[in-house]
C-alpha cells in the first residue's frame, strides 16, 4: 500500500486547486530539498514547469520520475505528448515504446504510439495499437478519431465512417479532437483516395513486435531531451 502523501505535497495540491502556482512551487520544492525522490512532489514540479512553458525542464523532470519509477504510466504519457507537441517524433516514439514495455496495458501509451505509427504511414501496426487502446479503456473520442483517419488511409471507408461518427457522438465539442476529426470527415466527404503505403517490410502477424522489439532502445541511448 503506497504511503500517504507528505503534508507539503498536500499543501501544494491544495494550492493547485486554487490556481496559486507560486505556492505550488514553494511547497513542492521545499519537499524535494529533503526527499528528492518523492514522485508526488516531482509531479507537482512538472505541472508548474509545464504551465510556465519550461518544456525542457519539464521533460527532464519526467525523465527523473521514470528513472525512479519505471511503472509511472503518467510520466511516460506526458513525456510522449510533450515531444509530440514540439515535433520530436523520434523521441516520442522511443518513449512510447518504453512505456509499453514497462506496462503493456497502458491504454494511453497505445493510443499515442498508434497515432505516431499512423502518422508515419505504418498503418496496420498503428491500427493495432489504437484498437488496443480502445479495448483497454473503452470508447474514447481521440483514439476513435485517430483510428478513423488510419482506416481512411487504408481505404476502409465504411469502418472509418463508423469511427468518425462514434467520436463525434462521444465528444461533439471536445477541444482536443476537432482537428483530426475534421480532417477525417473532410476526407470522407470528398471521397479522397488514400495513398497506398509500402508494406513490403512489415509483418502484421505479430503486432506486438511493433512495440516491444525496439522498446529497449531508450535504455541504451542518451536521455530524451527537449531543446
Amino acid at each position: 500500500m503506497p504511503a500517504a502523501p507528505h503534508p507539503l505535497v498536500l499543501r501544494a495540491r491544495a494550492a493547485l486547486q486554487r490556481g496559486d502556482m507560486r505556492a505550488v512551487e514553494t511547497a513542492a520544492e521545499e519537499r524535494l530539498k529533503t526527499a528528492g525522490r518523492d514522485v508526488n512532489a516531482l509531479e507537482l514540479r512538472f505541472i508548474v514547469q509545464q504551465r510556465r512553458g519550461q518544456f525542457g525542464q519539464a521533460a527532464r523532470t519526467l525523465d527523473t520520475v521514470i528513472g525512479i519509477d519505471r511503472h509511472a504510466d503518467w510520466a511516460y504519457n506526458e513525456l510522449v505528448q510533450l515531444f509530440m507537441t514540439h515535433g520530436k517524433r523520434d523521441e516520442a516514439e522511443k518513449v512510447a515504446r518504453a512505456a509499453l514495455l514497462a506496462n503493456p496495458r497502458n491504454a494511453q501509451a497505445h493510443y499515442l504510439f498508434g497515432s505516431i505509427l499512423s502518422d508515419m504511414s505504418q498503418l496496420p501496426p498503428g491500427e493495432w495499437h489504437l484498437r488496443a487502446s480502445l479495448e483497454l479503456s473503452g470508447p474514447q473520442a481521440p483514439a476513435l478519431t485517430s483510428l478513423g483517419a488510419n482506416l481512411m488511409k487504408q481505404g476502409r471507408v465504411d469502418e472509418a465512417k463508423a469511427c468518425v461518427a462514434k467520436a463525434r457522438e462521444l465528444a461533439p465539442e471536445d477541444a482536443q479532437t476537432p482537428p483530426k476529426l475534421s480532417e477525417a470527415e473532410e476526407d470522407l466527404a470528398r471521397g479522397r483516395a488514400p495513398d497506398e503505403p509500402d508494406l513490403s517490410a512489415l509483418s502484421v502477424r505479430d503486432p506486438g513486435n511493433f512495440t516491444l522489439d525496439a522498446a529497449s532502445r531508450r535504455k541504451s541511448g542518451s536521455k530524451p531531451h527537449l531543446e
